[in-house]
């Protein structure tokens, strides 16, 4: 699965069990959004998620919390690809909230 960038939605790609969600992410309606990716993740049993994100708004993060969360008990790997401080800060912030843990790579 790819869904191309837009100036407000991210690039996200799907590909043998990795999911890669990369830019900026202010989409209109986050939930129709992500909808197709959290449905993606609830029926793989092992996924990796890297997150290279240059901005994202709460409505995102409440998303990428309920992917989070779907992750939980599955053979995961998460990925916080940051390029600045409030970046990395957002990262730690949402694997509290989640509570799995995230493998934080500067770039």
């Amino acid at each position: 699965m790819i869904i191309e960038s837009t100036y407000k939605s991210p690039r996200v790609t799907i590909d043998n069990g990795i999911l890669n969600i990369t830019g900026v992410s202010v989409p209109p309606n986050s939930v129709d959004f992500y909808h197709p990716i959290l449905e993606f993740v609830r029926h793989t049993e092992s996924i990796i998620i890297n997150f290279k994100l240059k901005y994202f708004n709460v409505s995102s993060s409440c998303q990428f919390i309920k992917i989070l969360k779907e992750i939980e008990s599955k053979k995961s790997q998460v990925n916080w690809i940051y390029d600045n401080e409030d970046m990395l800060e957002a990262g730690k912030d949402l694997m509290y909230l989640a509570k799995i843990p995230f493998n934080f790579l500067p770039y």
